[in-house]
């Protein structure tokens, strides 16, 4: 039997949410060009790629269907998001620590340029971590849930 419509709750994922909020603000950092000059554009593109591409992933795996009725393959195709998403996750930390070296501390010349601050950046990679943490209690529910996906057979 199913939940009565009115004990019905929405169905979030929230890493998912938090995920998105996470690739916002990075858009919205690396939008100031004061602090990241446009001669980094490239670097800035890099970093909003792998930001962008973690909500994503995660919003694949979550509409990958797994469980009962479902074809067992989907159960890996969903793991293989989950495992995307972390990765890039990881990535972006270590963008993250790549901009403090070269975005953080105090200026040397007399330019205009503003530095990225110790706030900022905690505040950022916090959010990273954040969605990592539960990016990663996920991938352990559904391993209680449904086991490991079989290997590929071929």
């Amino acid at each position: 039997m199913g939940v009565p419509e009115g004990k019905r709750r929405e169905d979030r994922l929230e890493v998912y949410d938090l995920a998105r909020a996470m690739a916002v603000h990075t858009l919205d950092i690396t939008r100031n060009r004061r602090v990241f000059p446009g001669r980094y554009e490239k670097v800035v593109n890099g970093i909003n790629g792998v930001a962008w591409e973690i909500p994503r992933n995660l919003w694949l795996a979550n509409n990958t269907k797994v469980g009962p009725g479902q074809p067992p393959e989907n159960l890996a195709v969903r793991r293989r998001h989950q495992q995307t998403a972390m990765s890039y996750i990881n990535e972006l930390l270590f963008e993250i620590e790549m901009c403090e070296m070269v975005f953080g501390g105090k200026r040397d010349d007399d330019s205009d340029e503003k530095k990225l601050s110790r706030r900022r950046i905690s505040y950022w990679s916090g959010l990273v971590v954040q969605v990592k943490e539960m990016a990663r209690a996920w991938i352990k529910s559904d391993i209680r849930r449904f086991g490991q996906p079989e290997p590929p057979r071929g």
